[in-house]
């Protein structure tokens, strides 16, 4: 089907168009030639899970439930060893929805994959789209279909809606009615500017850099993660981590810093201190586990004033490795590659 013949959820006006009419989704690849709808990009996904995004319009859950499409008929035999654990990460209900009537893939009985792991695969007759009410947990582990390639997996909780379908038409009730409901979520101001970096036309390694900094640096292996290699200077971005669970530290550094994500992503911590994602909340209670090992006691007050708190030197989220505001003249919208 058409994306042109479907109509676009509101949470989806914000995202660009390929010249296909495509809506770019929040978690596929992009590059100089851009966006590639056959890759997931990992460090987008790092993003993701850290400030809590759906994969398709790239905007917060804010207490929805979270989607996934099951992996087959089967997928409660499938999903028993590993408890609810996707590679993809989750979508709003509507945003799955639309794209089960646009996506190739999830449109299409019998459609074939595309990738050279699954060559020849088709996809089965039936459907399943599996709704969560939170994910619990985000983790890095070796890929099932290439060895020694580390990818992150998101693991879903108490699950309350299932639907099934085999061609978008099966969808039509369903999906009126969510746009009869629609309601797009409401950003606050921090919150609103690290959504814009993100959709932007570029692979998100800055955002990625900044939840790095945020707290997504005290996920076991997650220098592993294919892509997270641009992030070489690992010991300071995690130390920098650790510095930032002070929360004074980190209104300081926000204040300061010329590197438009990092400054955000402080902004919106210090928005959401007493409200932040379950994952996000999990990865930073980790690191002060970190910071009181050595000695450190991180504080959670924010004070009225600011001061130069933080390294000298610290580094931009973009990953070069280079100090912050220091990659491109005035900005950092574009990743260093």
């Amino acid at each position: 089907m058409r994306p042109q013949s479907v109509t676009r959820p509101r949470h989806l006006a914000h995202l660009a168009d390929d010249q296909r009419g495509y809506p770019v989704i929040a978690t596929i690849g992009r590059d100089d030639d851009g966006p590639d709808f056959g890759s997931i990009n990992e460090r987008r996904k790092l993003a993701l899970a850290t400030f809590d995004w759906c994969s398709v319009c790239g905007l917060p859950f804010k207490g929805a439930n979270r989607w996934q499409v099951a992996p087959g008929d089967n997928w409660k035999d499938q999903l028993q060893d590993t408890g609810f654990v996707f590679n993809e990460a989750p979508a709003h209900e509507i945003c799955l929805v639309y794209a089960a009537h646009v996506c190739p893939h999830l449109s299409s009985p019998g459609h074939r994959m595309g990738d050279e792991y699954r060559a020849g695969q088709r996809r089965e007759s039936h459907v399943h789209l599996l709704g969560f009410k939170r994910t619990s947990q985000v983790h890095a582990f070796e890929s099932q279909l290439q060895q020694e390639l580390y990818i992150l997996g998101f693991e879903q909780a108490d699950l309350v809606d299932e639907v099934v379908y085999s061609h978008p038409a099966d969808l039509a009730a369903r999906y009126s009615a969510l746009l009869s409901a629609e309601e797009v979520p409401k950003l606050s101001p921090g919150e609103s500017g690290l959504v814009e970096l993100f959709n932007a036309q570029s692979d998100g390694d800055v955002v990625a850099g900044a939840a790095l900094m945020g707290g997504a640096a005290f996920l076991q292996d997650v220098f592993k993660v294919q892509g997270m290699d641009i992030f070489s200077e690992r010991p300071t971005y995690r130390s920098l981590a650790v510095h930032l669970l002070d929360l004074r530290k980190l209104a300081d550094f926000g204040a300061e810093l010329e590197d438009e994500a990092s400054r955000l992503m402080s902004q919106w911590i210090l928005e959401r201190q007493d409200s932040l994602p379950e994952v996000l909340t999990a990865w930073r209670r980790a690191g002060v586990a970190v910071a009181r090992a050595h000695g450190l006691t991180p504080s959670r007050a924010k004070p009225p004033g600011s001061g130069r708190t933080v390294p000298k030197n610290a580094l931009c989220s973009c990953g070069s490795g280079r100090k912050a505001g220091r990659c491109h003249p005035g900005g950092l919208r574009d990743p260093v590659r």
